[in-house]
């Protein structure tokens, strides 16, 4: 562990000594998650140098007034919208390679001298890596509102057959409708971590994105202390899943694709939206 806690030193305090912490994660990544905490590995993972700082901090290895030579930053890729740690952004933010993504984009970051990194931003564990259920008691409850989508993407005979009606099983569309909404009403039952909460709509709608495509959406609300994102995600995930088996009798190959939240509103964090996606190759 001591090599690892020298690379971390060495690339918070002179990033430009060591090779790119992307090339040393490959390397290292499973001798990492073997011999640190869960949730010091979890740290590494998803917040790169600046859990290798906090990682340091705890340790001692670092004063706790310490302030990097090159701030190290967060914040959402333009390109792709996703939540990432940058690597020695600079005072300015981007422009800088993404490393979800690889696009070049700018920032909306802020330093991570602002804001210490906690164990509130995992909040599933506790400071021994113990799974826990979030005390939301002392929140406010307040309207909350999440979209998600899936894709779903089959032989355009097979839509074709959805569209018409005439898949043996019945009306596909509306089957798949009803699961969804029953899902995600039985979300605290099948994610073991969330809470059971009082839905107060749950909408699921279809489209058609080409001859050989479907898109969920599922617009889930609630008037509570907690956000229903996982709800949403639930409903298009099994609505996707009851496509499937609606029609697997003739093709097995249907594939499902994209689940992810699109937008959420309410609570302390605030409104999300997911970015457009880049564009692909040409």
């Amino acid at each position: 562990m001591d090599q690892f806690l020298d690379y971390f030193h060495r690339a918070v305090t002179d990033p430009a000594s060591v090779p790119p912490w992307s090339v040393w994660w490959a390397e290292n990544v499973e001798q990492v998650e073997r011999e640190f905490p869960l949730i010091d590995y979890v740290r590494l993972k998803h917040r790169r140098l600046l859990g290798a700082r906090q990682i340091l901090l705890k340790r001692g290895r670092l004063p706790a007034d310490f302030v990097p030579p090159d701030p190290l930053r967060s914040g959402s890729c333009s390109a792709c919208g996703e939540r990432i740690t940058l690597v020695s952004a600079g005072p300015g933010g981007g422009p800088i390679e993404c490393p979800n993504c690889g696009g070049i984009g700018s920032y909306d970051s802020k330093s991570s001298d602002t804001a210490s990194i906690t164990m509130s931003e995992l909040t599933h564990f506790d400071e021994h890596g113990a799974s826990r259920m979030v005390d939301v008691g002392p929140k406010a409850e307040t309207q909350r509102t999440a979209v998600a989508s899936a894709v779903l993407r089959m032989l355009p005979g097979t839509l074709a057959l959805i569209r018409d009606k005439q898949v043996s099983k019945g009306d596909v569309l509306e089957v798949a409708r009803l699961a969804g909404i029953m899902a995600a009403k039985k979300t605290a039952e099948l994610i073991p971590l969330c809470h059971p909460l009082p839905l107060t709509s749950v909408k699921v709608a279809f489209a058609f994105p080409s001859d050989s495509s479907i898109r969920i959406e599922a617009t889930v609300q609630v008037f509570a202390r907690t956000g229903v994102e996982m709800e949403a995600l639930t409903a298009v995930s099994v609505s996707a899943l009851t496509v499937y088996d609606m029609v697997k009798a003739v093709d097995r190959g249907v594939t499902v694709e994209q689940i992810r939240l699109e937008e959420k509103h309410g609570g302390k964090s605030g409104d999300y939206h997911r970015h457009a996606e880049p564009p692909g190759p040409s």
